[in-house]
């Protein structure tokens, strides 16, 4: 690819340093030049009312060309390396180019990050063909009219019809129809399928309620915990099957029981750690904290938690220094406590338990 252009004193590779200084160069008449090449790039400086740099890669300073420049109100001629000159001919090429494609530039935009590129390429190369046009025929078209032409050309061409190729996996689909558990598709929160990875909101109601009333063991007391688990267990698919013997083997041992189940836990907050930060943040009255501004203010907390968990064991639940929980968070902790004492009292059963509080889980806190 041939190149000419205009370079910077620092982009030179090192040339600036072994050519004539400017001072020396500014001190000889109009018109003189000096030059460097590798073997692979021609760098010229050339005396004009001020010092040109220009490098390329397929031009030198031959031939030499007289060119006028005016000096001290007179025209006289000057020497011009050949490479200035053809500079000089292209010259305001690049500026020429940006003028027409803004002309009429596409306004179609896209989230894509590869669009604004894509759709440059595009209106840069119909400038072109705009140009070349100009030049081959006799009477050419305007730009506006070559691109309409351009337009109703790509509108009325012929699209085959690209076949669909079926994928691979898609044979290894289970059979879930014949599985007597009776799916109920139904539209929820977006996921992602687990077989062809694809963003889907359609999700069986009845596999979702049982991943649910999972979730909702943490609230049973413990000793009901088993027995809520065999009830949520029959007629499971066997989509569910696999993530059932996993919680059954891991997680319904007499010892891991206690280290999830929340019954009788006060709920304060659905995320604490990040309260804590924006707490720290706003005392701090910045965003961004030093260390030792960072390690103050951690003495500080530390003391106020201390002083807090003091206040609890005594019994204290109200003033300052009491625990703050949010009003939706009271609503749901009082919800998950008229349904365990219904329980309790044997008003409910376990399925009617796990049901009702199936969709209200919020994350526990130890107090």
């Amino acid at each position: 690819m041939r190149a000419i252009g205009t370079i910077r004193p620092c982009r030179s590779n090192g040339a600036d340093a072994v050519m004539l200084p400017d001072k020396q160069l500014m001190n000889q008449k109009r018109g003189g030049f000096d030059f460097r090449n590798d073997g692979n790039v021609y760098i010229a400086k050339w005396h004009d009312s001020a010092i040109v740099r220009i490098a390329s890669n397929f031009l030198t300073n031959r031939p030499l060309r007289n060119t006028q420049r005016r000096v001290k109100g007179q025209r006289i001629e000057v020497q011009m390396p050949n490479i200035v000159r053809s500079y000089n001919t292209g010259v305001g090429g690049i500026d020429y180019l940006d003028r027409i494609a803004a002309a009429y530039r596409p306004t179609i935009r896209s989230k894509k990050l590869y669009w604004f590129l894509f759709i440059n390429v595009v209106n840069v190369a119909t400038v072109a063909a705009w140009r070349i046009h100009r030049f081959v025929e006799e009477r050419p078209h305007s730009h506006l009219e070559l691109r309409r032409q351009v337009v109703l050309s790509l509108l009325q061409s012929e699209r085959t019809a690209t076949p669909r190729v079926a994928s691979g996996f898609m044979s290894q689909l289970p059979d879930i129809r014949f599985d007597g558990v009776n799916h109920i598709l139904g539209t929820g929160l977006q996921g992602r399928c687990k077989v062809c990875k694809q963003n889907t909101k359609n999700m069986c109601k009845k596999c979702n309620k049982k991943v649910k009333m999972l979730m909702a063991l943490a609230f049973l007391p413990v000793h009901l915990v088993s027995a809520g688990f065999e009830i949520i267990n029959v007629g499971t698919s066997s989509e569910l099957e696999a993530l059932f013997q996993y919680f059954q083997q891991e997680w319904l041992s007499a010892t891991k029981i206690k280290l999830w189940n929340v019954h009788g836990v006060s709920v304060r907050t659905n995320n604490h750690l990040e309260g804590w930060h924006s707490r720290m943040n706003k005392r701090a009255r910045k965003h961004h904290l030093g260390f030792y501004q960072f390690l103050q203010l951690i003495l500080d907390e530390q003391g106020k938690t201390e002083t807090v968990v003091r206040q609890i064991d005594d019994g204290y639940t109200h003033g300052r220094g009491s625990v703050r929980r949010s009003a939706a968070y009271g609503v749901q902790q009082r919800r998950v406590a008229a349904l365990t004492g219904k329980l309790v009292h044997n008003e409910i059963t376990v399925e009617h338990f796990l049901s009702e509080i199936s969709y209200h889980t919020p994350e526990p806190l130890r107090l």
